[in-house]
């Protein structure tokens, strides 16, 4: 008796179970015959288990010109062919030619999009939708004189610009320079689409193993490193910004399949700033940084730390997210020869990582370590960037000196050509600084040498030393 097809649409794991029970009834003399429809390569092998023929098509994810021509339809802005070309009519020819330079600013929000976010139709269509439902048909420009600074006439995409206007407008629109000083409703709509993508994607990670890290304003300004590592740093985020471009358009893509997302490892002893530079990437990238939280993913049960990676790396699968892996050398250490059965499955928990981190759709994952030596060698071939933390020398303890104290907080006769002789990591001087301040808070002075000594013997001692130099006692009570 055949009963018609059956769909089972699931992509959802939390629905595994009732999925599983559904193909435990199906598979009963009534509905032996039923054909049956599964959505998910999930449960492929339950009709096997049945023992029933089994067609596989492999629905794959759109390509990124593909993920082009969907945003670029959804969008209404034509073909994205000639990206950047600049408008083709003048104002003296169409008075409508606002529309045109939207048209670039979207083409640019649309190469952004794509470099960083790895999206199906469905993610695609619902997400232009949410934009085009508030801003459609709101095209509103606001030009400002470029002699007297004074602002014009606000224009909507509908409306004709007065002869008057039309010189000043085209010096301030036409090429969408830097210095511009119009301002679109694309900008907008650039900001409104961005959050939304990212609020899709903090709706994935729903796993406690992966935690969302609150970005504070620093820049590259506030990391004092070498110039090598910074020339690293900046090479990563060039990287991120023109993956779309090399990997597709100019075909490098085309070479290899998996290996094209981003991977970079920090390596240094603890306050050497990795965690800081994880960070100011991500904020550079306006982008959600997750740190990956090893108490809620290592676990003593076999698979289950697998099991807690996949949830990670699923959430991650539509990119738009910098991934975060702390102390990686716990997780991404070498394989051992195999000399019981925990040594096999620790090797078998390495060469999935080693899987999922070469196909990971992260926008941006980044190993951090104190202890390179240990790292699987599978895993350099896979990574992209290599960054040293070295421990700051005295030049540079001076300048981190100079930069934490805020301009906002009273100071007075600081010695810093004399504090930068503490032979102590970046982080020890923040922890400095910060006891200092509010032991001057509580005394109601100014920060000074007297407080910064108390502050910097209390971060000795946690490190079991001492902090010593009696012959310099006067350059700490100076002031």
């Amino acid at each position: 008796m055949s009963l018609g097809y059956h769909f089972l649409l699931t992509e959802d794991s939390s629905t595994d179970e009732s999925v599983r029970n559904l193909l435990d009834l199906i598979d009963s003399e009534i509905l032996s015959s039923c054909p049956i429809v599964v959505s998910n390569s999930l449960h492929a092998h339950r009709l096997q288990l049945m023992h029933r023929s089994k067609l596989s098509f492999e629905v794959k994810r759109p390509t990124k010109q593909e993920q082009t021509q969907l945003w670029s339809q959804f969008l209404d802005i034509g073909d994205t062919g000639s990206s950047g070309s600049g408008p083709t009519s003048t104002p003296d020819k169409d008075p409508q030619y606002l529309a045109p330079n939207h048209s670039i600013m979207v083409k640019m929000l649309i190469e952004k999009i794509t470099n960083y976010f790895d999206l199906n139709v469905s993610e695609i269509t619902l997400a232009a939708e949410q934009v085009k439902s508030q801003y459609e048909d709101k095209i509103i420009t606001t030009a400002k004189d470029s002699i007297s600074g004074k602002e014009a006439k606000t224009f909507t995409k509908n409306d004709v610009v007065p002869d008057q206007n039309k010189k000043m407008l085209n010096s301030n629109v036409m090429g969408l320079s830097s210095t511009s000083s119009t301002t679109y409703v694309g900008s907008k709509m650039e900001g409104m689409l961005w959050n939304f993508l990212k609020s899709q994607t903090r709706q994935r990670f729903t796993s406690p193993a992966a935690k969302s890290v609150s970005l504070s304003s620093i820049n590259f300004d506030d990391l004092i490193l070498p110039k090598r590592e910074k020339e690293l740093l900046e090479n990563i985020l060039i990287h991120m910004r023109y993956k779309t471009k090399v990997y597709d358009d100019w075909g490098f893509g085309n070479k290899k399949k998996n290996g094209l997302n981003t991977t970079a490892l920090f390596s240094g002893a603890s306050g050497t700033g990795k965690t800081m530079a994880a960070e100011i990437l991500a904020g550079s990238l306006d982008l959600d940084l997750y740190e990956v939280d090893l108490s809620e993913t290592v676990s003593k049960y076999v698979g289950e730390t697998e099991k807690n990676l996949s949830r990670i790396f699923d959430a991650a699968e539509g990119g738009g997210c910098v991934l975060f892996f702390d102390e990686a050398d716990s997780l991404f250490g070498k394989r051992t020869d195999v000399k019981d059965s925990h040594d096999r499955y620790a090797n078998i928990g390495v060469a999935y990582l080693l899987k999922k981190i070469e196909s990971s759709h992260a926008a941006l994952t980044i190993l951090a370590t104190n202890m390179k030596e240990v790292i699987d060698r599978a895993f350099m071939r896979r990574i992209k960037f290599v960054v040293n933390f070295p421990l700051p020398d005295q030049e540079s303890r001076k300048k981190i000196w100079k930069s934490v104290f805020p301009s906002t907080s009273p100071t007075r006769d600081i010695d810093f050509s004399f504090l930068s002789k503490l032979n102590i990591t970046g982080a020890q001087i923040r922890n400095i600084a910060e006891n200092a301040a509010f032991m001057a808070a509580n005394e109601n002075t100014s920060i000074r040498m007297i407080q910064i000594k108390s502050a910097a013997q209390m971060e000795y001692l946690k490190t079991g030393r001492i902090l010593t130099g009696s012959n310099d006692e006067n350059r700490w009570t100076q002031s």
